[in-house]
């Protein structure tokens, strides 16, 4: 028992070693990575650390023609229009020069923002859903739950332990022993 103790403060020293990488300035959010897009690299690098090889990054690619839902004013009907590849180029440059006059080309900082990202990751099985169940007798779900755990720590740049209540912690500690050794 005491053997297992030090083994638990060891990877929880390890844990905080491997989490503690991420950069932040005074104004991010104690976390969260500057660097938005170094996201999927050390997302895969997490992944394999936990041997979870089901779950890949994945690319998510746009269409061409997207449907654009917008009011003039608050009370005025919803419109809807087609924008193709060209539209939607100039609607991204004229929404970049709003932001660029509206803090004065990056002198004026933005405060109370937010960004939001969308970071995609892909779980597959070796088997159907019922194989895995009477086969492998596991619980794909159980199993989801610990990769998506493994996928929140590698985002939000701490240990799956921080994101967990600390009386849970044991009872996920167990169910997640495979994909968090």
């Amino acid at each position: 028992q005491q053997q297992q103790q030090q083994q638990d403060e060891q990877q929880e020293e390890d844990d905080a070693e491997l989490y503690s990488t991420t950069t932040t300035t005074s104004k991010d959010i104690i976390g969260v990575p500057t660097e938005y897009s170094a996201i999927p690299s050390r997302l895969n690098a997490r992944l394999m650390l936990h041997h979870a090889d089901t779950v890949r990054p994945t690319i998510l690619k746009l269409e061409n023609m997207w449907n654009k839902y917008s009011k003039d004013g608050l009370l005025s009907p919803s419109k809807h229009s087609v924008i193709d590849k060209n539209i939607q180029k100039r609607e991204k440059n004229k929404a970049f020069d709003l932001l660029d006059s509206l803090t004065r080309s990056g002198s004026l900082s933005i405060v109370d923002s937010s960004v939001h990202v969308v970071i995609a990751a892909t779980q597959w099985f070796d088997k159907t859903l019922v194989n895995t169940i009477i086969q492998k007798n596991e619980n794909p779900i159980d199993t989801m739950d610990c990769h998506g755990l493994i996928v929140a720590s590698s985002v939000h740049g701490v240990s799956p332990q921080a994101l967990v209540d600390a009386s849970k912690w044991p009872t996920i500690k167990e169910l997640c022993a495979k994909q968090l050794a």
